[in-house]
């Protein structure tokens, strides 16, 4: 059946909801109608979305109109009155619902619910909850647009404990101080770049356009956010000229000042927030300073102070969300300092967890053969980490490694077959050089016929690639560069 447009206009009235006027909503119907129910189901969901929709915009305008028009039209007294009730109760449903479709992995649909709540009304939590939905649809895609989220949250609530842990681990993970700074000062917010989405885009220009929709304190919050990034930017670039020209002791001391100047800038905005019994509220680490720290304990590492490199790699992990597996960086460090410490054991656990989320880097695998092998562990005989493509034979093993990794590509081959040895010293390369946080794997169909089968392969050499446990993508054929296509396009959604 050939797909149809249906045209619902302002003069069309559905379940006792007149459409407002100049709007066209266009929809296509389903392919198949059977009793026209499943038709039915779909204009009914459509039309409670426009209803919600509508709802929200009339509510947004009139609260807007009654705030301009407060204290005899004075606009200046009225651009720092309170949000009204309406408007508030239903922003805050706008984010509610985009809560139970995040928590449903809807994240797109997520963003939409969060972008109309904050076109109502702007609040730290409806950002900071933005910025979940669209790390959860892009975490590398849309990173540039969580931090400015978060950047806002923090100025908003600076008492807001996940949205700075956000914050810092997004700073962490990137390391683009610099841009964060700018975002902070105001320099990038008009500055959208290409994987920008549209709700997102319309809801950051609309604030721009209306102007004064934050408050005064949370702009002072703004200018004291970038001015404690910004010294976080000069302490690691001063600090990493040092390291390059071999002193280590001056990039040190340029890590440590770069820390305090940082916390001392980002301590001004907490000089106002105090809790019920008058003393000040905890808050967690300044944002962006654990990069400073994982470098301080390298350098600390170098400089012979292993205990000193220890604890700062113990820090800069516990400041990041879940910094125990995702901050890679600050783990290899903590297993560095806990090998020259002779804490064999200790230092392979480290290293085991480095190498699960790098198989593919060599360094990684030859310090943990290093570590079992001076360590007390009873098996240590039978294990041994190798770098690259990992062989796969046993079912169990196979599910185990696709559903505990970001990302998995599996090569089916066989020995006889020859485009699979043609592309097999490059699918190597591939995973040593260029993707090692990404898990290569090698089945051969002739000795794991039940895992050949049920990926359903029938051509050799097949490719498929697992995403959190899910299968995204198949290819097949011996086509180098299209391999690395597809495995550089799914590498920018983990």
């Amino acid at each position: 059946m050939r797909e149809k447009t249906s045209r619902i206009t302002h003069h069309v009235s559905y379940l006792g909801f007149q459409f407002p006027k100049e709007k066209l909503y266009i929809r296509k119907t389903p392919k198949i109608c059977k009793n026209g129910e499943k038709r039915r189901k779909e204009e009914k969901k459509l039309v409670i979305t426009l209803r919600l929709r509508a709802r929200m915009d009339k509510r947004y305008n009139t609260s807007r109109d009654e705030k301009m028009t407060d204290d005899d039209g004075d606009k200046n007294t009225s651009s720092s009155t309170s949000p009204s009730s309406s408007s508030f109760s239903l922003a805050e449903e706008a984010r509610l619902l985009g809560n139970e479709r995040y928590k449903k992995r809807r994240y797109h649909d997520a963003i939409a619910c969060y972008c109309d709540s904050i076109s109502i009304q702007p609040t730290s939590a409806a950002l900071s909850n933005l910025a979940m939905a669209l790390s959860g649809a892009g975490p590398t895609r849309y990173r540039a647009n969580v931090v400015r989220c978060l950047i806002l949250s923090v100025a908003l609530d600076p008492e807001r404990v996940k949205a700075v842990e956000k914050l810092n681990t997004e700073l962490t993970l990137s390391g683009d101080v610099e841009f964060a700074s700018h975002v902070a000062s105001g320099d990038g917010m008009r500055d959208m770049d290409e994987y920008t989405p549209r709700r997102v885009r319309e809801c950051f220009e609309k604030m721009a356009k209306e102007g004064n929709v934050f408050p005064k304190k949370c702009e002072e919050n703004l200018k004291e956010l970038s001015a404690s990034l910004r010294q976080v930017f000069i302490g690691k670039e001063t600090g990493n000229g040092c390291f390059r020209a071999g002193d280590f002791e001056d990039a040190k001391n340029a890590y440590t000042a770069g820390i305090n100047a940082a916390t001392a800038e980002y301590a001004k905005t907490m000089d106002d927030t105090t809790s019920a019994d008058g003393k000040g509220t905890s808050r967690v680490v300044t944002p962006g300073v654990s990069i400073l720290l994982c470098n301080r304990s390298l350098m600390k590492s170098k400089l012979g102070d292993f205990q000193g490199a220890l604890e700062d790699a113990n820090e800069a992990i516990g400041a990041v969300l879940d910094g125990d597996v995702n901050y890679v960086k600050a783990i290899l460090r903590k297993a560095d300092a806990m090998k020259k410490l002779e804490k064999y054991d200790d230092a392979f656990e480290a290293y085991f967890l480095c190498w699960t989320r790098l198989p593919g880097d060599a360094n990684i695998a030859n310090e943990l053969n290093e570590c079992i092998e001076k360590s007390q562990r009873p098996n240590k005989k039978s294990f041994k980490a190798v770098a690259g493509p990992r062989p796969c034979k046993d079912m169990n093993e196979y599910n185990a490694l696709i559903q505990n990794h970001e990302l998995v590509l599996v090569d089916f081959h066989a020995k006889w077959c020859g485009p699979c040895k043609q592309i097999a010293p490059a699918y190597a390369a591939m995973n040593l050089n260029k993707y090692r946080s990404v898990l290569f794997l090698k089945v051969d169909v002739d000795e794991a016929q039940d895992i050949a089968a049920r990926e359903e392969v029938q051509a050799m050499p097949t490719f498929v690639l697992y995403r959190y446990g899910v299968k995204m993508d198949v290819m097949r054929g011996a086509d180098v560069n299209a391999l690395d296509k597809l495995v550089s396009r799914w590498t920018q959604t983990i």
